[in-house]
């Protein structure tokens, strides 16, 4: 059975993209795509001049607009670019064709007629998987943050917040708190101090569940 490191779900532009990143990066890449084709969406194909920095070909537009009009309040404002273009339209499908091209150049492997229909939510991790794990699967290159998210079951109602190692905490309207512990190049040791102490300070709320993340990662849900 053939391995992989990164799996992706969704070849979208934003799915290519990380692919082709993560796969010149060296990671073993698989893009999994539930239609028949990659590329067409019922979608407006609007683009700012700057995607354009990133590689894509110019022959890809199909429009440019030098003028722009944003009607808010029953008034008309107008933007206009005597230079350059402010807005061009890019077919959604020839985009996600040559996106899919270059992140197989770079080593991906793509799938289409490919759903899927399971992912291990349930999967609980301990604090120390999750960082190794963190550490792992970052390819940002700034330093991100690493973030606690807590949801809440208090069992009357009350106001969530208080203060952790000199940084204060508190919960936004559906009880959940979001608190940032470190930076992901801390030490294993303070960002397990970190974590310990938001959880210990938190306890009073009744935690149902707790999620650690990075700025760009997907969430990890760990043992309480």
């Amino acid at each position: 059975m053939e391995k992989f490191e990164v799996i992706i779900v969704g070849a979208g532009p934003a799915g290519l993209r990380a692919a082709k990143v993560l796969a010149e990066a060296g990671k073993k890449v698989l893009v999994l795509e539930k239609n028949p084709v990659v590329g067409p969406k019922i979608c407006a194909g609007g683009a700012f001049p700057k995607i354009f920095q990133q590689g894509i070909p110019d022959d890809l537009i199909e429009r440019k607009f030098n003028l722009l009009k944003i009607h808010l309040d029953g008034r008309t404002y107008e933007i206009k670019s005597k230079k350059d273009y402010l807005l061009s339209t890019i077919d959604r499908g020839k985009l996600g064709q040559w996106m899919a091209k270059e992140a197989e150049k770079a080593g991906a492997k793509i799938l289409i007629n490919s759903r899927v229909i399971l992912i291990e939510k349930n999967k609980l991790y301990s604090l120390e998987e999750a960082l190794e794990l963190l550490k792992e699967i970052s390819y940002t290159k700034f330093d991100a943050t690493v973030e606690v998210h807590i949801k809440t079951a208090p069992k009357k109602k009350t106001s969530i917040r208080g203060t952790v190692n000199l940084t204060e905490y508190k919960a936004d309207a559906a009880g959940n708190i979001h608190q940032i512990i470190g930076k992901l190049s801390w030490d294993k040791k303070k960002l397990t101090e970190n974590y310990l102490a938001l959880l210990a300070a938190t306890r009073q709320y009744n935690p149902a569940s707790v999620t650690l993340c990075t700025t760009m990662s997907p969430g990890i849900r760990l043992q309480i």
